[in-house]
């Protein structure tokens, strides 16, 4: 009987021993991560306003508004298949929206990041009214552009920067973010990311739609200035990351960055862009 008692006793320390050792393993790893990221978002944001500033960003402005007055003179009567979806009231929401929709919601409500003239997202969902908040940091010349061209967006643009979206929005007020084409035309993309992720729901999702690379593709000239693309993160990891490479400093895993505040739920690259997903924590 004392011989099983004994025994008891050290099975019980030494379950004890492996309990405790695992609590304070993670109490340190939590402790680590919450500095590890503090020091990363100070590191970054230097690393950004260093690389490049928000005056450099501004300077490089007037390319985009050449781009988007060439295409908007020439695209009515060219009869661009991408301008008559842009604006047609009609048009059905694309799949990766009706994917990662909430369900339940009598109206929904998606904010467009970075949303150029006319937003990408198109309009209707059999299931539930769609309201669109389309943002740009140039929507007041966007604006000015549409009149010359006499052009009724079906969804107009509303100024306000991609890192500046909780200065206009207040938390957790859209049912889903996007932004197409956008994030790596920013002065601080991991700040807009960040914003994103803000004003979004909690259990909502995060739509990033990009080119890959497009930095090194146009030479940093104009607005591309930041490389965005997914890899492993490991070699034999099955999950694909989120990486962000800005000038002259080494990519950043972006996925790993916010998994705090989002976890990246898919990525896939389709016939136009890499598209990532993230859900709001």
């Amino acid at each position: 009987m004392l011989k099983i008692m004994k025994d008891l006793i050290k099975a019980f320390s030494s379950n004890m021993r492996n309990i405790l050792a695992n609590i304070w393993y993670e109490a340190r790893r939590l402790y680590y991560v919450g500095i590890v990221s503090r020091l990363n978002d100070f590191f970054i944001q230097a690393r950004s306003s260093k690389n490049y500033s928000l005056s450099s960003w501004e300077a490089h402005l007037q390319d985009e508004i050449i781009f988007w007055e060439k295409w908007l003179k020439t695209a009515e009567a060219a009869r661009d298949k991408e301008y008559l979806r842009l604006r047609d009231p009609r048009s059905s929401l694309q799949n990766i929206f009706l994917m990662f929709l909430p369900e339940g919601l009598e109206t929904k409500k998606i904010l467009d990041v970075g949303a150029g003239p006319l937003t990408r997202v198109n309009k209707i969902c059999n299931s539930a009214k769609i309201e669109i908040c389309a943002v740009d940091a140039l929507a007041d010349t966007y604006d000015m552009l549409l009149r010359k061209y006499n052009i009724t967006p079906t969804v107009r643009t509303q100024k306000c920067d991609g890192e500046k979206l909780s200065e206009k929005f207040q938390e957790n007020s859209f049912d889903m973010v996007h932004s197409s084409n956008a994030i790596d035309h920013m002065y601080d993309p991991l700040r807009c990311i960040a914003e994103m992720i803000r004003v979004a729901k909690k259990g909502s999702h995060i739509i990033l739609q990009f080119n890959e690379m497009t930095a090194e593709f146009n030479r940093k000239a104009g607005l591309h200035q930041w490389n965005l693309f997914v890899k492993r993160p490991r070699l034999f990891s099955r999950e694909k990351h989120l990486y962000l490479q800005g000038m002259r400093q080494e990519s950043l895993d972006v996925t790993n960055f916010y998994e705090q505040i989002a976890e990246q739920v898919y990525s896939v690259r389709d016939q136009r862009f890499t598209i990532v997903v993230f859900k709001k924590i």
